[in-house]
């Protein structure tokens, strides 16, 4: 069980690409594990909308770890295992959307914990 924080950064400018296990999900990925990217629209502009993710994140339980203009890094930890998964949102203004990842530090399945972390923290 690896349970070390890995290297958050950006890669080209995108968030760090998913490992092989089905643990992880991303706006920027294709396949089984790409998620829709938060979206803003005419009623919610992007600035409000990547302000009400970060809340969204700490309302549900998650520990920002790194907040700058464009990148956010947040941790949540399971309450029976108290595994630690890793939330990356990435704000992208030229397409008016957030890139969103989530994904287990350890193990190989989730049982869709993080598919449903993201959509939980869909602003709705």
């Amino acid at each position: 069980m690896n349970e070390t924080a890995p290297d958050t950064s950006l890669i080209d400018g995108k968030l760090r690409p998913c490992p092989s296990t089905p643990n992880c999900v991303s706006s920027e990925t294709t396949g089984e594990k790409f998620i829709e990217p938060f979206k803003a629209t005419a009623d919610l502009q992007l600035g409000d909308l990547w302000d009400s993710t970060i809340k969204r994140i700490v309302e549900q339980g998650g520990n920002i770890q790194t907040q700058e203009d464009d990148y956010v890094w947040a941790t949540f930890q399971s309450s029976l295992f108290k595994f630690t998964d890793d939330v990356e949102l990435r704000r992208d203004n030229e397409a008016n959307i957030i890139h969103v990842r989530s994904g287990s530090r350890s193990g190989k399945s989730d049982l869709g914990v993080n598919r449903k972390r993201v959509e939980a923290l869909r602003v709705k």
